[in-house]
């Protein structure tokens, strides 16, 4: 990442390895995929998009990934998204701690 996008990250950004929001699988997870779809993936400490969001979706962007992207893809991906925050607000009853727990022995990162 740029020396100048990185100093547009909030203290606590998702994108930033050592933070609160980076050691939610869930919510990493949630990120790296909105930049791979590409979906909007909002700051949590302020106003607007989410800095680190911005500089990895740009950079797959660049790099042709959203074009070439199967739109079968995409589609899976915006579903995953959507079962992460109908888990993270516990609209699916029973089934939305198993989702979670699943997620959290999935490391987007590697």
């Amino acid at each position: 990442m740029k020396p100048e996008l990185e100093d547009l990250r909030c203290d606590d950004c998702a994108f930033r390895e050592g933070t609160q929001a980076n050691s939610q699988q869930s919510t990493v997870m949630k990120a790296q995929l909105c930049a791979e779809i590409p979906e909007e993936f909002h700051c949590h400490r302020r106003e607007g998009l989410c800095a680190g969001w911005a500089a990895l979706a740009n950079k797959l962007n660049r790099e042709g990934y959203h074009a070439q992207q199967p739109e079968w893809q995409r589609k899976l991906k915006q579903e995953l998204v959507d079962i992460i925050n109908k888990a993270e607000r516990g609209n699916i009853g029973e089934i939305s701690h198993e989702i979670m727990l699943a997620i959290d022995r999935v490391d987007p990162r590697g």
